[in-house]
């Protein structure tokens, strides 16, 4: 019997836990919120996700990786990455700029060298202001690599950045983690377009706030990218679904 009163206790707690966040959802989550972001700026994706995204009257967040910016690697899923003045004709379109660190390198091999930590997050945010004359509030852990939910890492980029977002593959649910959004990849190889129009459904149905990342676009894309038509079909699918689309630092901005 003590078991099950237990049990019983947490349900109840459980339930009114739920009750509670309804009743303090703020009133622009009601009908779900989508965001768009962009790792690593490959230029492929300023060529063919940009006019895109102008024709559906969508603006995206796009996270710079500052010392990739302009440069090539064959290597990369990007070969060609974004020059700053390809960034800042984006940003004055009014897109969002954010920082995907200086190197990116994987944060976790820096929590214990506070320096070298600070320099990643700080340098960017300001090397982006300054290139950019935009404020920079958003930030994405370079392979998703936040560390430890508790540890250095994540506590000093939420000191630093408004919203941080990682690759945890969730809905972001009220009230929000804002040092480790969730965020789901548009990755074509893996997520074929239906499977993404569900997740936009759910996001929909629990008045849930959608944040989508990638990287190329390209008509044979990388495993981290997806090719313009997947993209377009998932504007499309926005549009048609009437879900609110903002930047990542805007999506509680009524403006």
């Amino acid at each position: 019997m003590g078991k099950i009163r237990i049990f019983h206790n947490l349900r109840m707690i459980h339930l009114l836990t739920q009750k509670l966040h309804r009743i303090f959802r703020p009133r622009w989550l009601s009908g779900g919120v989508a965001s768009l972001s962009f790792d690593d700026l490959c230029q492929s994706a300023y060529l063919q996700a940009f006019p895109l995204l102008e024709k559906y009257g969508f603006k995206a967040t796009w996270f710079v990786a500052c010392d990739s910016v302009g440069t090539t690697d064959p290597n990369s899923c990007c070969k060609k990455y974004m020059t700053w003045d390809e960034i800042n004709a984006v940003a004055l379109q009014n897109h969002e700029i954010g920082s995907h660190s200086l190197s990116h390198p994987r944060l976790s091999t820096l929590a214990g060298n506070q320096k070298l930590l600070l320099q990643e997050l700080q340098d960017s945010k300001k090397q982006i202001e300054s290139m950019t004359s935009q404020k920079v509030d958003s930030f994405a852990y370079p392979f998703s690599d936040k560390g430890d939910a508790h540890g250095n890492v994540i506590t000093l980029t939420g000191k630093i950045y408004k919203y941080c977002r990682c690759g945890d593959r969730d809905l972001n649910h009220w009230p929000f983690r804002l040092n480790a959004l969730f965020a789901w990849p548009l990755y074509e190889k893996f997520y074929d377009i239906e499977h993404t129009k569900n997740i936009i459904d759910s996001c929909i149905n629990n008045d849930a706030w959608l944040i989508f990342y990638t990287h190329d676009i390209e008509e044979k894309p990388s495993d981290f990218g997806c090719s313009p038509k997947y993209f377009e079909n998932v504007l499309k699918y926005l549009t048609e679904s009437r879900v609110t689309v903002k930047p990542i630092g805007r999506v509680n901005n009524q403006g």
